[in-house]
């Protein structure tokens, strides 16, 4: 009987295994990631420079602008995980295997928050090594920034960033 019991690392792996088995995820998860890059190579391959801006250019909001809607759909990645169960009954299972609602809850956000982390994190590294390339001919990269500004900016925390 102690070889099935119900652990904390059992219910984060089967929320787990939820959350990769459902096709959206993988579609909302793609989506994310072409928005960003997209929006950031775009932005950074149609920038002209000059003028007045340029002491006021911040290369690393610039490039990652496309967050902005990119945790749109990372959003309504979390809501469809949470709420994509009560949709198809498996709520019901999920209740019966863990009694108590609690671990269930933050089992999943755990699992959002991990893969949601890890996928934002890529994308803004490939995104800003793809701006970067843009940029090659120009006198002031985003390798000049302040390593602040990226790492606050990679946190996702829009009040926090340097202005």
């Amino acid at each position: 009987m102690t070889a099935l019991a119900l652990t904390p690392t059992r219910i984060l792996r089967s929320e787990w295994h939820k959350l990769w088995t459902v096709r959206s995820t993988w579609i909302m998860l793609t989506a994310a990631t072409a928005v960003t890059l997209a929006i950031g190579i775009g932005m950074s391959a149609s920038y002209e420079g000059g003028g007045d801006d340029t002491a006021r250019f911040d290369p690393v909001q610039f490039l990652l602008f496309g967050t902005q809607f990119s945790q749109i759909i990372l959003a309504v990645v979390a809501v469809l995980f949470i709420a994509g169960e009560y949709g198809t009954g498996m709520i019901r299972s999920t209740m019966v295997a863990v009694p108590r609602r609690l671990p269930v809850l933050w089992s999943k956000a755990g699992v959002v928050a991990a893969v949601v982390f890890t996928a934002t994190l890529a994308t803004f590294l490939v995104t800003f090594s793809a701006g970067q390339l843009c940029w090659t001919s120009m006198a002031r990269s985003a390798a000049s920034a302040s390593r602040c500004s990226l790492a606050i900016s990679s946190l996702n925390c829009p009040c926090l960033a340097r202005r």
